[in-house]
């Protein structure tokens, strides 16, 4: 679930998508936006008027970075544990400004970025032109 940091909305949302398909994510499969606690909205993906891209941040987590240095070393010795140290524990955040039909708006921070159904908004983003537009 993305973090809601901004907008009409507080808590987390969740992006919906039929994940029981061949081929890759796809646009088609998206179904919609999911906002809660509160206040509770829910939209289909035809309320979305705009998307801006605001960040792309990388996230390294030390814990991580040093367990899949233990299994780079246990796997693979003094080159696996470098190895491991360097590329564990990094991921991405991508943040977007969000908004729909009704005037409302959602700045959302996802920290899952390889997601599927994040992967499917995305991909529905880019097919209806919703993104890069001025914010």
């Amino acid at each position: 679930m993305a973090q809601v940091i901004g907008g009409d909305f507080r808590g987390v949302c969740a992006f919906k998508a039929n994940t029981y398909w061949m081929g890759g994510p796809q646009g088609k499969h998206f179904l919609g936006i999911d906002f809660g606690p509160e206040p509770r909205a829910s939209y289909l993906p035809t309320n979305i008027v705009r998307v801006k891209e605001l960040g792309v941040r990388s996230i390294t987590n030390p814990g991580e970075a040093g367990a899949a240095a233990l299994g780079g070393a246990m796997a693979f010795g003094l080159v696996g544990a470098v190895a491991g140290a360097v590329t564990g524990g990094r991921s991405r955040a991508e943040t977007y400004g969000l908004e729909f039909d009704d005037g409302k708006k959602a700045v959302v921070r996802e920290d899952n970025v390889g997601w599927t159904n994040f992967l499917c908004f995305k991909r529905y983003v880019e097919e209806q032109g919703l993104l890069d537009f001025d914010f």
